[in-house]
């Protein structure tokens, strides 16, 4: 081949190429960008207990809510700073009082026990409105623990979605 065809291949063979090639390039590389755009922005997992304290967060890693034999309510969330449990005489919508309809009782991490039993001078010592959908529970509740006379107070708090079992028999007394 001379030089003069193989310029004549080159040009007339080549260049319908460039176009494809310069196409696919471009297809390849917005496939790219919107395959890591749409992945960026992950849903973080669902919250299902927190509770807010002057001090700091109580964010639950585990939670229950189980129906009791003498028909009440405890839903227990735990984490990193302890443990959230609320008792409650039933599951019905609407507003509760914790000297009354249940109590509430937080458990730092270190052992230090608040309740809401504790002070019985205390009127009003917490509050909750109550959701129930099929076999979850939701609410959002506030509360003044109490150890002695040391209050604790939680200004907010809520828990989402937690399924609502049987209670577990090993946890039953004999």
């Amino acid at each position: 081949m001379e030089f003069n065809q193989l310029n004549f291949y080159f040009i007339f063979v080549y260049q319908p190429l460039r176009p494809v090639i310069m196409k696919t390039k471009v297809f390849f590389l917005l496939v790219a960008v919107l395959t890591l755009w749409s992945c960026s922005e992950d849903d973080p997992p669902p919250l299902l207990l927190r509770a807010v304290n002057a001090d700091f967060f109580f964010d639950a890693t585990s939670t229950s809510a189980v129906q009791n034999p003498d028909g009440t309510y405890t839903i227990t969330g735990t984490g990193d700073r302890g443990k959230i449990t609320i008792i409650l005489n039933d599951i019905a919508l609407g507003y509760k009082q914790f000297n009354g309809d249940g109590i509430v009782i937080y458990e730092s991490a270190n052992g230090v026990v608040y309740t809401t039993l504790s002070n019985p001078n205390a009127s009003f010592t917490g509050s909750m409105v109550m959701e129930t959908t099929g076999a979850t529970i939701s609410g959002r509740f506030k509360f003044t623990g109490y150890n002695g006379q040391n209050p604790l107070e939680f200004r907010q708090g809520e828990f989402n979605n937690i399924a609502v079992g049987a209670p577990d028999p090993s946890d039953s007394e004999d």
